[in-house]
C-alpha cells in the first residue's frame, strides 16, 4: 500500500504486488514523489522475485534493486520525481524510501501522489521468460547467444533446463550439471549520489559499471530450494557445477551496476544493461540402482549352516545405469535380529540363525551402485527392495532326557541306591 500525503521518513518501507504477469501482459504501477527543500531523499523500489524462493521470506538482503531514484536538497515541493515500475516478473514490490540526518532532524517531509497502477498488452519491454512458470525452455543444441538483461526494466532471463537433466529425484537419482555463461558486453548506466569524501559533501555522477549474475536453482526432493550464483562483469565468463538431486531446475542471467568507486556503492538509476551468451552445458547423470523383478522368499534349515550360505544371489534382481556388475547390498530391516543373522559376501546372501530356531523372518536389503567416483563413497545412492521371508524349516531331532529321578541330565551316569 503507498502512503497518503503527508508523510516523514528516515527510513519507510511501503508494499505493492504487481502478479498479473504473462507472456504477454503485465501490470504496471506509476507514481511521483515530492519532497521538502533543502533535504535529500532517495527511493529504490525492490522486487523479491518469485524465480529465487529464496527471496519469497521478503528479506531486504534477498531482494533485487529494479528502480532507483536520487532528490537533492534543491528539489522542493510542487517538483516530481517521476517512478514507473512494470511487473516483468511475478514478484512481491517494495517502495524503500530514505534520508541521510541532519543537523537537528532526523525526518524528511514527503509525499507520494498521482498514483496509477494498470496494465498493459503486447509492450515489448514485457519480459517472456522472467515468471519461474514461464520459464524459457533450454536447448543444449542451440544454446541461447547474445541475450540482453536490461536493469530497472527486464533484468532477468529464466530457462527451464529440467528436461536436459533425465534424473527421478524421489528414487534418490541425482546428476553432476555444469553450466558456463558469457558476459560478453555491458551498457553503462549512470547515477548520482551523496558524496561524502568531500566537505562539505556535495552531489556527485558517474557512469556506473555493469555487472551480470549467473544462477542454478532446484529444490531437493524435500522441497528445500538450493540456490548457486557466480557474477562477472563484462568480458568473463562464469561456470557453476555443482550436484543437482532434485527437479525442476533452473537457469536464471540478472543484472544490475554500480559506481567504481571504493566504499560507493549507489546502483545505477539510468539502466545499465549485459548481453551474454550460453557457452557451455554437461551433465553426468547417476541413477540409483532399479529393481528388475522381486527378491523371492527363500527357505534353510534349522541349525544348518551350510543350507544358508551363498543362499541367493541378489544381483539377479536389481540393474543399474553405471556400476551393473559392481552393486553392493547391506541390510535395511530384520524382523528378528536376535534369531536371524544377515551377512553379505559380494552379491550372495548369508543367513544364520539361532540355535534350535526354525519359524519365518522377514528381510529387506538395500541395493547401493558405486556413484559417480566408482568407489564405495557418500556418494553412492541405493534402492530399497521388496520384503521377502526366510522360512527356517524345522528339523527333527532326536528326543533328549532333561532329566532323571529329578536330576539334571549331564550326559553322565547317575548313581542310584
Amino acid at each position: 500500500l503507498l502512503p497518503a500525503p503527508p508523510r516523514r521518513t528516515d527510513v519507510d518501507w511501503w508494499k505493492f504486488p504487481l502478479a498479473n504477469t504473462t507472456l504477454s501482459a503485465a501490470d504496471v504501477m506509476e507514481f511521483d514523489i515530492q519532497k521538502e527543500s533543502g533535504e535529500h531523499l532517495w527511493a529504490l523500489v525492490y522486487a523479491f522475485a518469485t524465480f529465487d524462493p529464496d527471496n519469497t521470506d521478503g528479506t531486504v538482503d534477498a531482494g533485487h534493486l529494479v528502480s532507483y531514484s536520487y532528490m537533492n536538497n534543491s528539489q522542493s515541493w510542487g517538483v516530481n520525481t517521476h517512478v514507473k515500475i512494470t511487473g516483468f516478473e511475478d514478484s512481491v514490490y517494495f517502495l524503500y524510501l530514505y534520508s541521510p540526518l541532519r543537523n537537528g532532524c532526523c525526518t524528511v517531509n514527503y509525499t507520494v501522489t498521482n498514483v496509477s497502477d494498470y496494465t498493459v498488452t503486447g509492450d515489448t519491454s514485457i519480459d517472456d521468460n522472467g515468471n519461474r512458470t514461464n520459464a524459457d525452455a533450454f536447448n543444449p543444441s542451440a544454446m541461447p547467444t547474445d541475450q540482453e538483461v536490461v536493469q530497472n526494466s527486464d533484468y532477468v532471463d529464466v530457462f527451464d533446463l529440467t528436461a536436459n537433466v533425465p534424473i527421478t529425484p524421489s528414487m534418490g537419482d541425482y546428476s553432476r550439471v555444469s553450466l558456463t555463461a558469457q558476459f560478453t558486453s555491458g551498457g553503462t548506466g549512470w547515477s548520482e549520489f551523496w558524496n561524502t569524501t568531500q566537505t562539505p559533501s556535495v552531489v556527485s555522477g558517474g557512469d556506473t559499471l555493469p555487472y551480470a549474475t549467473l544462477w542454478l536453482l532446484y529444490p531437493d526432493r524435500f522441497n528445500n530450494w538450493h540456490v548457486f550464483t557466480q557474477s562477472a562483469t563484462s568480458g568473463n565468463s562464469v561456470t557453476i557445477t555443482t550436484l543437482v538431486n532434485g527437479t525442476p531446475l533452473y537457469a536464471a542471467v540478472t543484472v544490475t551496476s554500480f559506481i567504481d568507486i571504493p566504499g560507493i556503492y549507489p546502483t545505477s538509476s539510468v539502466p545499465g544493461s549485459m548481453r551474454y551468451n550460453f557457452t557451455a552445458f554437461s551433465h553426468v547423470d547417476n541413477l540409483a540402482p532399479r529393481s528388475v523383478s522381486p527378491v523371492p522368499d527363500i527357505t534353510v534349515n534349522e541349525d544348518d549352516p551350510a543350507s544358508g550360505t551363498n543362499v541367493l544371489d541378489l544381483a539377479l534382481y536389481f540393474t543399474d545405469d553405471r556400476s551393473l556388475g559392481s552393486i553392493w547390498f547391506d541390510l535395511n530391516y530384520n524382523q528378528q535380529p536376535t534369531k536371524m543373522f544377515v551377512n553379505f559376501t559380494g552379491s550372495s546372501l548369508q543367513v544364520g540363525t539361532a540355535a534350535n530356531y526354525h519359524g519365518t523372518v522377514m528381510l529387506q536389503v538395500r541395493a547401493h551402485d558405486l556413484g559417480l567416483d566408482g568407489i564405495r563413497s557418500g556418494d553412492d545412492v541405493w534402492t530399497i527392495s521388496n520384503y521377502f521371508d526366510v522360512v527356517v524349516a524345522p528339523v527333527n531331532d532326536a528326543p533328549t532326557i532333561a532329566t532323571v529321578g529329578g536330576v539334571a541330565n549331564a550326559g553322565s551316569e547317575i548313581p542310584f541306591t
